[in-house]
């Protein structure tokens, strides 16, 4: 009981210390604890902390008046780095879709969106391409780095709708989501 106890010890304080990040390929997976754990390929781990709180202006996306396509919009942000996805996320999304978590992949050049069974409400073309357009538009918008935005579904890459992408990348070359 004792020595188990050292051993949590031992691997808490060992998470808690931090490293420098490399640059190598990196997959970094958040979930709902506002921390990151980032793993590299040369098997070190790195625990990001949260950055200091920070007012900016994000551009997101809503639906136009007619829903044929998506505006950007201005919102004050005074969160941290770390909560950006998720609360980006939750501020446009249209329709009951759970974010269960995200990856960031390929030195933070691909989001993937982990998203729960609601993702079944979004009905038909122009709701699947909505839900699409305010989501990938606004993760380009505020992450210029990023060059592709891919739903998966409960962890999976499989293909379950035939009016909305998952398991394949929205890029930014490709995405059309706007009238501009």
């Amino acid at each position: 009981m004792k020595k188990s106890f050292l051993l949590y010890i031992f691997i808490a304080l060992l998470l808690v210390g931090c490293t420098t990040a490399q640059e190598n390929d990196s997959k970094e997976v958040r979930g709902n604890t506002g921390q990151a754990e980032v793993e590299h390929t040369n098997d070190t781990k790195t625990t990001a902390s949260n950055e200091a709180s920070e007012l900016s202006t994000l551009t997101l996306f809503k639906t136009d008046a007619d829903y044929q396509y998506v505006e950007p919009y201005q919102l004050e942000y005074d969160g941290n780095e770390d909560e950006l996805v998720r609360f980006i996320y939750e501020e446009v999304k249209t329709s009951g879709v759970e974010l269960i978590d995200f990856t960031f992949e390929n030195n933070e050049k691909s989001l993937v969106l982990n998203l729960g069974d609601g993702i079944y409400n979004v009905q038909g073309s122009a709701g699947g391409f909505l839900f699409a357009g305010t989501l990938v538009e606004s993760y380009f918008a505020n992450y210029p780095n990023l060059q592709q935005v891919t739903f998966i579904h409960n962890g999976s890459y499989e293909a379950i709708l035939d009016h909305l992408m998952v398991g394949e990348p929205y890029t930014r070359t490709d995405a059309a989501f706007t009238n501009e």
